[in-house]
């Protein structure tokens, strides 16, 4: 592990652990007699690994932004940060923390966070307050919002801005990049940069020798892109991928990285390096610094009150709030609240207007309503015989019944009219009665007729070579004939006499 971050063995004078022995982890042979196994790394170790990092700078050891749970799903009581949780301190017996509760993952009362950059005794850092200070002449130093417990995302100069590093350069995405501080990460101390003429090998166009790859084939350097191809260099010690290749020209041993990593371009001039006045290097071209744009044109949208970055974004002084820092941090909770108020004022409004509004659509509807009516009417004629017609106040008029006959002024006596009905057509004849035969042979059946020959006795055998018949079929009952029943129709009822009514004198 330790080679794999760029620790060689320890030599003589190296000692780690609070005794000052030389019995490390790096040590090139283990003595565990009356020791035991190492358990610290020597002082040489962590010089060379802090080499390492600043020259290799692996971007896979930095810490993540917010770091979840993969393998397991949400759990609290994991030390980590998982959806739902506003804190995450491990069980309750590793907890230290004073601003989480460990056994619901939440804040504890009164407490507004519980970790991060911008919290401080379980408050959250004033706006304006700094959490992470700048780390080079091309980096941006970042300020708490007052609102969050984390700090904002780390920013750096806008590209393209003068830097120096070693030598002079512009800024590239937080590096002062130059020749000879590139030569110091591949090769150690004591690596320089090389002579012209090393670089003059680009025009080869071959591995260790190239400004790029096109597929499979290696491309050739114009001779204004020579010092943006591959990056050669003089002394130094052991590369830092562990493989170089020399290149012997005029009595120059010019070394070049062997890169296995090709996605890295460490055997590259690094983009942002100087090829010119006013010149970088940029995909190994040779371009003009302006490629990169105007930093005084970026600057105007901050108001003054910031400078731009390398995504060309406002990047806000102290207090003041993104995106254009035209606002205070300060002035954004008040305004919060005169909004919610705003909008509170608006939504009343709206719905004051609707009803409003919606009063004014029934009363509209109820005129023309009424108009309608009356048009009708007034254009209706004034008799109408059909009581279904008639308007509202005729149909409710009461109505007079009917007269109804007490008594006749006649003196004969009254008795009620019989008029004689003679009928068209006699009426039709009984059905016959049925005959004595036929309740005979309803009543007895019939008998079969004897056979003219005595029949042969039932266990007489056949001849085997006659057919067999079948066996008799027995005689079938004669069904009674059917003697059709006609019910006569009913004669039809008198005519009723309709009474008279006299009118009394």
């Amino acid at each position: 592990m330790g080679h794999s971050f760029g620790m060689s063995h320890d030599a003589a004078g190296c000692v780690c652990g609070p005794a000052y022995s030389n019995n490390c982890v790096m040590t090139e042979k283990l003595n565990v007699g009356g020791h035991g196994f190492p358990d610290f790394f020597s002082d040489c170790s962590i010089q060379q690994l802090a080499q390492f990092m600043e020259r290799a700078q692996p971007s896979c050891l930095d810490p993540p932004g917010r770091i979840s749970t993969i393998a397991l799903g949400p759990h609290c009581g994991n030390g980590l940060l998982d959806c739902g949780e506003e804190c995450d301190c491990g069980t309750a017996e590793e907890c230290i923390n004073p601003c989480c509760d460990a056994s619901t993952c939440r804040l504890t009362e009164g407490s507004q966070c519980a970790h991060g950059e911008c919290c401080e005794s379980c408050q959250l850092k004033a706006s304006g307050s700094i959490c992470r200070r700048a780390a080079g002449a091309c980096d941006l130093p970042e300020y708490c919002s007052g609102d969050s417990a984390d700090c904002p995302e780390d920013s750096f100069e806008m590209n393209g801005k003068p830097c120096s590093s070693q030598a002079p350069g512009y800024c590239y995405d937080g590096q002062c990049p130059t020749r000879a501080k590139h030569c110091w990460r591949l090769f150690g101390e004591g690596a320089k940069e090389g002579p012209d003429l090393c670089f003059d090998l680009n025009k080869r166009g071959q591995d260790g020798a190239n400004c790029g790859r096109d597929g499979q084939s290696f491309i050739k350097c114009s001779p204004q892109d020579l010092k943006c191809g591959s990056m050669f260099c003089v002394g130094g010690e052991e590369p830092i991928t562990g493989k170089h290749a020399v290149f012997d020209v005029w009595g120059a041993a010019c070394r070049v990285l062997v890169e296995v990593d090709r996605t890295r371009n460490f055997d590259m001039v690094p983009n942002g390096t100087t090829c010119g006045d006013n010149k970088v290097c940029l995909s190994s071209k040779c371009v003009d610094v302006s490629v990169f744009g105007r930093r005084e044109d970026c600057a105007k949208k901050c108001n003054n009150n910031g400078v731009c970055n390398h995504k060309h974004e406002c990047h806000c002084n102290p207090g003041w709030a993104p995106p254009h820092c035209d606002v205070k941090y300060a002035d954004i909770a008040k305004g919060q609240t005169v909004m919610i108020a705003g909008v509170c004022a608006g939504i009343s409004t709206l719905l004051v207007v609707a009803l409003v509004i919606a009063g004014l659509m029934c009363c509209r509807k109820s005129n023309i309503r009424d108009r309608h009516m009356y048009k009708r009417k007034k254009q209706s004629p004034p008799c109408k015989l059909n009581p279904v017609f008639q308007e509202k106040a005729v149909r409710d008029r009461p109505q007079i019944s009917q007269p109804t006959l007490m008594e006749s002024t006649s003196s004969r006596v009254c008795s009620p009219l019989v008029v004689a009905v003679t009928p068209c057509r006699p009426s039709p004849q009984p059905p016959p009665k049925p005959s004595s035969v036929s309740s005979t042979s309803e009543t007895e059946p019939m008998k079969p007729v004897p056979p003219s020959k005595p029949l042969s006795p039932l266990n007489k055998p056949q001849n085997p070579g006659t057919k067999p018949r079948p066996p008799a079929v027995p005689p079938v009952k004669p069904s009674p004939p059917r003697v059709a029943r006609f019910k006569p129709p009913p004669p039809p009822p008198p005519p009723q006499a309709k009474p008279r009514f006299i009118r009394p004198a």
